[in-house]
């Protein structure tokens, strides 16, 4: 498995924000980037959730002849196949 390249970044956090990120670290016993790293992934994940339950919403809402079908499936099918995306 390929590591991915890593680059360094500079940023200004709060200093209650420092102090809950060092809390976390070590409770965790994972370096601080670590926790940032994942963090940022697990919004990053519930944002294109979200985003396609918004297209998907949007899609369905401006058929105004609607058939019940979005091309060749029918809308519970295609809700079916993205089950957790949703």
């Amino acid at each position: 498995m390929r590591t991915a390249k890593r680059v360094r970044k500079t940023i200004s956090i709060s200093e209650e924000v420092q102090e809950l990120l060092r809390e976390l670290s070590e409770a965790w016993q994972k370096p601080q980037s670590y926790i940032i790293e994942e963090l940022i992934k697990e919004r990053a994940e519930e944002y294109k959730r979200e985003k396609k339950l918004k297209a998907f919403e949007e899609l369905t809402k401006s058929a105004k002849s609607y058939s019940g079908k979005i091309g060749d499936k029918a809308v519970w099918e295609i809700k079916e196949d993205m089950g957790d995306e949703l």
